[in-house]
């Protein structure tokens, strides 16, 4: 399986620890998807093992709300990760989210949080074709040192499945 980063959003609670309840998602996707949604321990953007899976819905199509599990701490700058995962069925075309809302509740007066901020929305990720042009490339020059104008010939050799294209 192939995981795409889709989203990061920087979160911060300022008067009281947070207990994250919800958030609603609109999918734009050709097919079905499933995302994960990551607190980003180490605040570099990328999924790593030291990441903390918060929320996960995995046939999220059209609006959905997504159920947190998480305690943001007050002070404490966190950033959210959301990440896309793929697998070599998934369908062509493009894909992107709309974050818009997340939902909270303060852990010592007990009200209900909102974030500012939203909607926001994704980056588009773009699945293609499967790629059929492989291999090493070996590029040859001819001739060889090559010299300001003359008749210079390129060869390209190494790659399969290329199918004749130019």
């Amino acid at each position: 399986n192939l995981i795409n980063e889709i989203l990061q959003l920087k979160l911060s609670a300022e008067n009281e620890n947070v207990k994250l309840v919800n958030l609603t998602l609109e999918f734009y996707s050709p097919e079905n998807v499933s995302l994960d949604v990551y607190i980003d321990k180490n605040n570099n953007g990328e999924l790593n093992p030291v990441d903390v899976k918060i929320g996960e819905v995995t046939s999220g199509r059209d609006t959905m709300v997504i159920s947190l599990d998480y305690t943001l701490n007050q002070g404490a700058d966190e950033n959210m990760l959301f990440v896309y995962n793929l697998d070599g069925n998934s369908a062509i075309g493009e894909n992107s989210i709309k974050l818009n809302s997340l939902v909270g509740t303060g852990i010592a007066s007990g009200s209900l949080i909102s974030f500012l901020g939203l909607p926001i929305e994704s980056n588009m990720m773009t699945i293609l074709n499967e790629k059929t042009c492989l291999g090493n490339l070996d590029l040859a020059l001819e001739p060889n040192p090559v010299f300001s104008g003359t008749k210079i010939i390129a060869s390209i050799n190494g790659l399969t499945g290329c199918n004749n294209k130019k």
